[in-house]
C-alpha cells in the first residue's frame, strides 16, 4: 500500500514516467488487479517501446489474462532486444504451449533449459509439453530430472504418478501419488487419482477413503462426484452412486461423464425408462 501511493505520487507530478508505470502495473499484477496491471505495463511500453522488461512484464500479465497471442507478440519483442532473456523466452513457450503450439513450445522450453540448465519450472514445463505430445516415457524422464533437483516438488510428485499409471504401472503410481500426499495431504488431484487406480485394482474401500478425502477438500468440483459414483458402483451401492451423479449434475449440468454414468445406474436399478 505504501508503495502504491509512492507510484501514485510520481504518475501525477509525471504521467510518463516509465519505470514507475512498469513498477505499478507489476504491483498490480502481484496484487491480482492483472486488467489494470496490463493497462499501467502497456502505457509504460508505450513510453519505451525497445524496452525488454516492460515487454516481458506485460507479455506475462496478458498470458494470465488468457490472451496468449498477444502475450506472443511482446515476448518476442522482448526476445529481439535481449536474445538471451532465459525469462522471456520461458514467456514466449508458455505462450505457445496455450495457444496449443506444443512442438514450438518444446523448443521453446529447451532454449530456455540451454541458457539455464536448473531451470525446474522450464523442466516441468517440458515435460507436461512431452505428456500432450503423447511422449509419455520422455515425459517421465524429465519429470524424474526435475524431482533428482527438488523430490518435494508437488506437482513434479503429481504429474510422475499421471505419467506411471499411463504407463500402465498402477503400484507405481500410487506410491507416486502417496508421494505426493506426503507433501500435501489436501492435493485434491493426488487423492483422486489415486482413488480410481485403487478402485481399478480391486481395493474398494482404500478407493473410497480416497475419493471421500478428495470431496472434503473440494466438495464444488463435479467429476470427483463422478469418480466415487463409480466406486461406489463397484461396491454395489448402486443408489449412493447415483445421489453422487446427481450432484455432479446439479453442479456441471453438461457433464457428459456423469450423465453416462446415470443412465448406466438407472438401468441397473431397472429403471430403464429414466
Amino acid at each position: 500500500a505504501g508503495a502504491a501511493e509512492l507510484y501514485e505520487a510520481v504518475l501525477r507530478a509525471q504521467p510518463d514516467q516509465s519505470d514507475a508505470l512498469q513498477l505499478f502495473g507489476i504491483l498490480h499484477g502481484q496484487s491480482g488487479r492483472l486488467a489494470r496491471a496490463a493497462e499501467l505495463l502497456s502505457a509504460a511500453v508505450r513510453t519505451q517501446p525497445s524496452h525488454p522488461g516492460a515487454r516481458f512484464n506485460l507479455g506475462s500479465t496478458l498470458r494470465r489474462l488468457n490472451r496468449p497471442a498477444e502475450a506472443l507478440d511482446h515476448f518476442d519483442k522482448a526476445l529481439a532486444v535481449e536474445p538471451a532473456m532465459a525469462e522471456a523466452h520461458f514467456g514466449r513457450a508458455n505462450a505457445l504451449y496455450d495457444l496449443g503450439r506444443l512442438k514450438e513450445a518444446l523448443a521453446g522450453y529447451d532454449r530456455v533449459i540451454g541458457l539455464k540448465p536448473d531451470h525446474l519450472d522450464a523442466l516441468m514445463r517440458r515435460a507436461m509439453a512431452l505428456q500432450a505430445l503423447g511422449q509419455t516415457v520422455q515425459a517421465l524422464e524429465g519429470v524424474e530430472r526435475v524431482l533428482r533437483s527438488n523430490g518435494s516438488r508437488l506437482d513434479a510428485l503429481r504429474l510422475r504418478g499421471t505419467l506411471l499409471a499411463a504407463l500402465g504401472r498402477p503400484q507405481e503410481a500410487i506410491l507416486g501419488f502417496e508421494r505426493a500426499l506426503a507433501v500435501d495431504p489436501r492435493d485434491v488431484d493426488s487423492l483422486s487419482n489415486r482413488g480410481n487406480l485403487l478402485s481399478g485394482l480391486g481395493r474398494l474401500d482404500e478407493a473410497l477413503a480416497s475419493h471421500d478425502a478428495a470431496i472434503a477438500v473440494r466438495p464444488d468440483q463435479p467429476a470427483l462426484y463422478v469418480n466415487r459414483g463409480a466406486t461406489l458402483e463397484a461396491m454395489k451401492r448402486v443408489a449412493d452412486a447415483l445421489a453422487d451423479y446427481d450432484r455432479a449434475l446439479s453442479l456441471q449440468p453438461r457433464l457428459i461423464e456423469a450423465h453416462i454414468n446415470r443412465a448406466i445406474a438407472l438401468h441397473t436399478l431397472g429403471r430403464p425408462a429414466e
